[in-house]
């Protein structure tokens, strides 16, 4: 699961460092049951839902909150459409998620 969501932060926009800072951080709260499903909330959404205000404004904005759980067995899902946000200037990145007990 983790190797795939690297692979969508860089389709999303997030560097190699910012990726490797999520891996790290989540790689401990993955479920262990055989199958992970996960989605995403992006930067539009995420500036809808919990809208930031950084003074000096940033160029370019990039945000991605994950929501994930287990699963004991597959489920057929449609795969998430991710956007490509171009960095621009001065760039400010957040990741995020939750985390189910």
């Amino acid at each position: 699961a983790l190797a795939l969501m690297g692979d969508h932060l860089s389709q999303m926009g997030f560097n190699e460092k910012e990726i490797s800072d999520f891996k790290l951080f989540w790689k401990d709260y993955l479920p262990t049951t055989p199958y992970t499903q996960f989605s995403w909330i992006g930067t539009a959404d995420m500036n809808t839902l919990a809208p930031l205000s950084i003074t000096p404004r940033p160029d370019t904005i990039l945000r991605a909150f994950v929501d994930f759980k287990g699963l004991e067995e597959p489920v057929a899902i449609t795969p998430q459409k991710i956007n490509k946000i171009e960095r621009n200037g001065f760039t400010a990145t957040e990741w995020g998620g939750i985390i189910r007990k």
